[in-house]
């Protein structure tokens, strides 16, 4: 990184800290004028107080990651004359600063700016995601193609083919690693909120009101399910790769053990065994199927404790 590029960040970081502050104070003023948010301010206020910060430095690291979108562009038109991506950074730099200051200059903004972040960090990583899936299936195409006499050749080519396309997935993760961590877990304490407060209310009324209690049970719903579109875009990323690992192997089984095609077919087969880059949200976690359980498997455990750390207090 650049000194130039230092000075930048850390100018934007310190910009944003009387911001921060500042909207703190906001939101704890406002809850404390709101009688129904008095009895569970803990945790409204921390949550207000995370939607601030989660939009204030989720989109100041977006405007101020180019050097790793110039780092995937580099990448992929190793691979592919991309043209189209260089317009989608201009347009995802455009519009992480048009959030940056709404949410900077207008208080009330930052509740619907933060779901309209999540939903556009979505958007980059069902397109990158598409991209970099694609590209498998090409490389498991060239593959296959390596039957006649420039077999050999094809297979060196897709293990080259191959080795790029493990860091471009190196530079996606660090590209969208944290916002999606942050996207996790935000919907996870936007959803145990939610939940318990409406618990606690539907108790104290002792009776529930249908079309009140099916309107939340629909939000928080949505709310639950949006992280899982992250992991199913992943998955099928993931799930290309295994296919192509598992195409490999059954094009070595039809071969003698000896034969030059076997032997550059098991090099290929053993580095995509030992040389497989995993999505992760910021390496707290594997973007991966088995994730949807634990995930949801957190969000009861916190529901639970917020229940009886409620109950407890009476």
């Amino acid at each position: 990184m650049t000194t130039k590029l230092k000075k930048k960040h850390l100018i934007y970081y310190i910009s944003l800290g009387p911001w921060g502050a500042f909207l703190t104070v906001l939101a704890f003023k406002e809850i404390l004028q709101v009688e129904q948010y008095r009895n569970s301010i803990i945790f409204e206020s921390l949550l207000l107080i995370f939607s601030s910060i989660c939009t204030c430095v989720g989109m100041t690291v977006s405007i101020l990651r180019r050097d790793i979108w110039k780092q995937l562009i580099q990448e992929l038109s190793l691979i592919e004359n991309i043209q189209n991506l260089n317009t989608f950074e201009e347009k995802e730099s455009s519009f992480a600063k048009t959030v940056t200051l709404s949410n900077l200059f207008f208080f009330h903004v930052y509740r619907s700016m933060y779901t309209i972040n999540i939903g556009y960090i979505i958007f980059n990583a069902n397109i990158l995601f598409n991209i970099i899936e694609d590209k498998y299936k090409g490389i498991e195409n060239l593959l296959l193609q390596s039957k006649g006499p420039m077999n050999t050749i094809l297979i060196r080519k897709s293990r080259i083919l191959y080795d790029r396309m493990q860091k471009v997935s190196r530079i996606l993760n660090k590209l969208i690693g944290i916002p999606i961590f942050c996207i996790f877990f935000y919907c996870g304490y936007k959803a145990v909120y939610i939940s318990a407060f409406n618990y606690k209310t539907y108790m104290k009324r002792r009776g529930l009101d249908t079309k009140q209690l099916a309107t939340d049970i629909i939000i928080n719903g949505i709310i639950v399910i949006i992280p899982l579109f992250v992991l199913f875009f992943a998955h099928q990323t993931n799930s290309q790769v295994t296919k192509l690992q598992n195409t490999c192997a059954k094009l070595m089984e039809k071969l003698n053990e000896e034969s030059e095609r076997y032997l550059e077919l098991n090099d290929f087969y053993e580095q995509m065994k030992h040389q497989r880059v995993k999505f992760t949200a910021a390496k707290f976690f594997d973007l991966e199927r088995s994730t949807i359980i634990r995930y949801l498997d957190v969000i009861s455990t916190y529901f639970i404790a917020v229940i009886q750390f409620d109950i407890s207090k009476k």
